[in-house]
């Protein structure tokens, strides 16, 4: 067998081939007489609404304590920087996270994992369906060498514009609309902090709402080693401004992400965000607005399968879940494309306004039902002493296809928990 020890900081995570080496470590039940719960947070979901969902499981018993991550719970929803990795990789914790997910969450990881699973699979749902992505890996000591491919960008596109963004920041700090090289060097040279950032060609026309540019703002729940759920309602984030009444200086009508557009004198919360099934679907009509929605589910799927297949990047475990948050432009054909995918989305009302309630309640709801209840019930399933009503909670899995309160299934893997599965070093 061949093993790899990868420091990654909480403890170690080893990769066994060829088989996987996750094995379930029995929890104990509570003396209170539910599984203990450790929550620290609730981790930008709106706290009265978790603490609603484990009220209505008495077979959960909460608490606060630090400790009880450490010891005896059976689930920490926590912070990742604060979650008891040493015991979710032995097996007997579930937490609210993934540990290795940066295939998916930092920008420039997801460039090259997109475009390396697009040149191994020609045929796959996401070329032509991402945009022309370039990474900018910023040495100060050598800078025109990392600028060298972007401006081999901008000369081989003439008049072409692109977005540039920090790989790690987030809320659209520093987000930029550029249309030439120079501008992009006085960026990077005014925050040579900033390591990595990605350029990305700026999808035109795109497809307007109102007269307004938007991007569709899709939850995605993963579950386990692994099943992709995606909540049926979209969250449109649209412009402040008009489209194609300014200039590229005018960064309200072309960057739509709402911590950007609150900047703007004339910005209104229920304007920049909005249901897609109540808003945008009517305006656009049901069969574009179908589409777009079954061409979204289909580029999650094969997203997360591109993740799959970059184990340095992406590894799931049978204990654990987590909410992802992906942000689609859709061009003025229909077609969407992947702009990004965030861990840890917002969704407390305080940031999404109180007419989105109804979609936030549906959202922690799935989470409960589907991630939350499943894994605690596989979890305890055949633990002598386990509080009652835990698997009466269990549900059939969601199968791809499938649906239920809200929330569909995009893609269950038939992939190993762990590992490579191809790997065989002797």
């Amino acid at each position: 067998d061949f093993r790899v020890s990868l420091p990654l900081g909480a403890s170690d995570l080893y990769f066994l081939s060829p088989k996987p080496v996750f094995t379930w470590v029995k929890p104990q039940s509570s003396a209170k007489g539910g599984a203990v719960i450790a929550m620290e947070g609730a981790c930008n979901y709106p706290a009265a609404l978790v603490e609603a969902q484990f009220a209505k499981r008495p077979h959960l018993h909460l608490s606060r304590s630090e400790a009880a991550a450490a010891t005896d719970a059976v689930l920490q929803w926590a912070e990742y920087e604060r979650i008891c990795w040493e015991r979710v990789m032995q097996g007997s914790l579930i937490a609210n996270a993934f540990m290795l997910r940066k295939s998916l969450i930092r920008k420039t990881n997801l460039a090259s994992c997109l475009q390396k699973h697009m040149r191994r699979c020609p045929t796959s749902p996401l070329n032509g369906h991402v945009p022309d992505t370039i990474a900018v890996q910023v040495d100060p000591r050598e800078l025109g060498w990392s600028l060298a491919d972007a401006e081999d960008a901008f000369e081989s596109n003439p008049g072409s514009r692109w977005i540039v963004k920090p790989s790690l920041v987030d809320r659209a700090e520093l987000v930029t609309l550029l249309t030439n090289f120079d501008e992009l060097r006085v960026l990077v040279t005014e925050h040579l902090e900033i390591g990595d950032w990605v350029m990305q060609r700026y999808v035109d026309p795109p497809l307007l709402l109102d007269g307004r540019k938007f991007t569709l703002r899709v939850y995605a729940v993963a579950v386990g080693s692994l099943r992709v759920l995606v909540l049926r309602e979209m969250l449109c984030t649209v412009a402040s401004r008009a489209y194609g009444t300014g200039t590229e200086e005018d960064t309200f009508a072309h960057i739509t992400n709402t911590a950007h557009c609150k900047a703007d004198p004339g910005f209104v919360l229920e304007d920049c965000l909005r249901s897609f099934n109540e808003r945008a679907a009517p305006a656009l009509g049901h069969e574009l607005a179908e589409s777009i929605r079954a061409k979204v589910d289909t580029l999650v799927a094969e997203t997360f399968r591109a993740a799959l297949g970059d184990y340095a990047g992406f590894t799931t475990v049978p204990n654990a879940f987590e909410l992802f948050g992906f942000d689609f432009l859709v061009d003025a054909e229909g077609e969407p494309h992947l702009l990004e995918v965030n861990a840890w989305p917002d969704v407390r009302q305080s940031t999404l306004g109180a007419h989105m309630d109804g979609m936030v309640s549906s959202l922690v709801e799935a989470v409960f039902t589907e991630a939350v209840d499943q894994l605690v019930a596989e979890a305890l399933d055949g633990v002598a002493g386990a509080p009652e009503g835990v698997q009466e909670r269990r549900l059939p899995p969601l199968q791809e296809g499938q649906e239920r309160s809200g929330i569909r299934c995009v893609l269950v893997s038939d992939r190993p928990p762990w590992g490579a599965p191809s790997m065989n070093v002797r």
